[in-house]
């Protein structure tokens, strides 16, 4: 008999053993993004930045579609889900106990904002051609190699 070739994707599962457990946390990814059946919610704020491909997000109130380049923050304990993951996405991100986040000092509009449900979406706006970086001086803009 042949063998089959489909492959199964990966599907998170939230529960207690999982970051929804781990409350103080700090916890850092970088992987192809699981999708999830169902929303989960976790006391931590949620960085990713989606390296290749793109994802899709349901999250309490809003949709959010996230492609190569860009990166979003948002209050973890809003329910929230991953509902799509292209073929070729890989994403990088971390999930921040609060005792973390309040310690960034943000302008209290904004933290106050996230903390009520508010996404944060920003783009690059460089992109390396070579994936490495030099720093220039103060103010000036990155040069790739």
């Amino acid at each position: 008999m042949a063998e089959s070739k489909i492959v199964e994707r990966a599907v998170y599962q939230p529960g207690a053993c999982g970051i929804e457990g781990m409350p103080t946390r700090m916890h850092f990814f970088h992987a192809h993004p699981p999708t999830m059946p169902r929303a989960h919610w976790h006391a931590q704020v949620e960085v990713n930045y989606v390296m290749r491909g793109s994802v899709h997000y349901r999250m309490a109130g809003h949709d959010l579609r996230l492609g190569a380049g860009q990166m979003c923050i948002f209050w973890g304990g809003q329910p929230h889900r991953m509902d799509e993951s292209s073929d070729d996405s890989i994403y990088a991100g971390a999930h921040l106990p609060l005792v973390h986040f309040f310690r960034m000092r943000l302008p209290s509009a904004i933290s106050a904002m996230l903390m009520d449900g508010a996404t944060m979406l920003t783009s690059e706006t460089i992109v390396p051609t070579t994936g490495t970086f030099r720093a220039g001086a103060a103010g000036e803009i990155p040069e790739t190699r």
